[in-house]
């Protein structure tokens, strides 16, 4: 600090009075240089008093504004001649504890400290601003307060996640329990995973997400490692997601080969058939004579029975969802039954003459192909001629009536169709009339 002597003063005094006086300035003199003396290695030139003279003990400091992230230790030291600064080398501050502020922990003050500091503890989800009142000082001279006003960024806090989804489709997950602050953000690797997983990649984003397929017909795990990035840059710990990953059933298309009238039961292959998988259907389309077929709901296995009332193969297709467990959606696939006609065929009688081919003239549903086979007829009269066939494309024989009374022979009937379908047997009844067998007569 500098002292003006105003010199008339002091003869007013006396000799005593001006020599104390005289001492007095001296000594504020020297204490005047040993403040200077106090400044070294500061390149500012001081502060005005006003008066024209440079102050080279008071610290001038303007407002300082920064950021913190919660938890983190910051300090502020103001350097001289920066930003219009007065900083003498001894500078020390003394600063309260701010009123309090909701979500702000770690306020407290400090005396005579060698720079400004704190550690401030947000426990919101958003930045909260803390303002200080600091008093700055060197040796004996106090500056004007000045403000330091802090952003003080919240720290995530983010709980490992755990979610189960369906192999081929896409998941996404925006977390929520822990302290999320505003603006928070999510990084990622390629994750690590059990079994056969495809689709991990690496990404970025405002929420967790990812399109992952399953390989097995059993589930896999797949975890992943997030690191979160908040506004401020602050650093936070990362957390896991882990996917319990569910298989999706891949089928084959199927096509059987049935008779009319017998159930079918068929166990359905793929790809990926997970354990457990069952099966439902709706009644199926149809070509040619086939009535149509009943669906079935949650079956072990596909099954049904058709008819077809024709002589001829017809078709019913069906489209077949398979359900498998955990309720994963999985494509449908087709199962084509070709369904075979057996024969119908009516009863025949007919009549002949004894020792005359006959051929029975069949009715009924005689599919194309089909053949007959059967044993020697049962008989009355003691006919002859009865034999047996196999595989004959028609009923066929000759019988021999050696009495003088109409006869029967009857025949059980077996037919045989394309494909080997079991046919109901028919019977053919056979009238056998007797011719007259007259001895030649001679007269005398």
């Amino acid at each position: 600090m500098s002292k003006r002597i105003n010199i008339s003063n002091l003869f007013m005094l006396g000799n005593a009075g001006f020599f104390r006086t005289l001492l007095l300035v001296v000594a504020g003199f020297v204490f005047s240089l040993s403040a200077q003396g106090q400044y070294l290695g500061g390149s500012g030139g001081g502060s005005s008093n006003g008066d024209g003279f440079n102050d080279y003990c008071t610290p001038v400091i303007t407002a300082k504004l920064t950021t913190t992230c919660s938890g983190v230790l910051f300090t502020v030291s103001p350097t001289d001649n920066v930003n219009g600064d007065v900083v003498p080398a001894s500078t020390t501050y003394t600063w309260l504890a701010p009123t309090a502020i909701t979500g702000i922990t770690g306020l407290t003050g400090a005396t005579s400290a060698a720079s400004f500091f704190a550690t401030l503890t947000n426990t919101t989800n958003a930045p909260i601003d803390v303002v200080y009142i600091v008093t700055p000082a060197s040796l004996s001279c106090t500056g004007e307060t000045f403000t330091v006003t802090v952003t003080v960024y919240p720290a995530a806090s983010v709980a490992n996640i755990s979610l189960t989804t369906c192999s081929g489709f896409t998941f996404a997950v925006t977390p929520t329990a822990g302290n999320i602050p505003t603006g928070i953000s999510y990084t990622w690797n390629a994750p690590t995973y059990t079994g056969t997983v495809t689709g991990g990649n690496s990404g970025s984003g405002s929420n967790i997400t990812g399109t992952l397929t399953n390989g097995t017909a059993t589930s896999q795990t797949v975890t992943y490692y997030i690191t979160p990035a908040v506004p401020g840059g602050c650093s936070i710990a990362g957390f896991t997601v882990t996917v319990t990953l569910l298989p999706a059933a891949i089928m084959n298309v199927a096509s059987l080969t049935t008779c009319s009238g017998v159930l079918f039961n068929y166990t359905p292959t793929g790809t990926i058939v997970p354990s457990g998988t069952t099966y439902s259907w709706s009644a199926p389309s149809i070509t040619g004579t086939v009535n149509p077929g009943a669906g079935g709901t949650n079956a072990s296995s596909f099954s049904g029975t058709l008819t077809n009332t024709g002589n001829s193969a017809g078709t019913a297709t069906y489209f077949v969802t398979p359900n498998v467990p955990g309720g994963c959606t999985s494509a449908g696939f087709t199962v084509t039954v070709q369904v075979l006609p057996t024969a119908s065929i009516n009863i025949v009688t007919l009549s002949t003459c004894s020792g005359v081919g006959f051929t029975a003239s069949l009715t009924g549903t005689i599919p194309s192909g089909t053949t007959y086979s059967w044993s020697a007829p049962n008989v009355t009269g003691g006919m002859t001629g009865g034999a047996l066939s196999t595989t004959a494309g028609s009923v066929t024989g000759t019988l021999s009536n050696t009495t003088s009374t109409q006869q029967t022979a009857t025949y059980f009937v077996t037919p045989s169709v394309t494909g080997g379908c079991t046919s109901a047997g028919f019977t053919v009844t056979v009238q056998v009339l007797p011719t007259a067998s007259i001895n030649i007569v001679t007269l005398s």
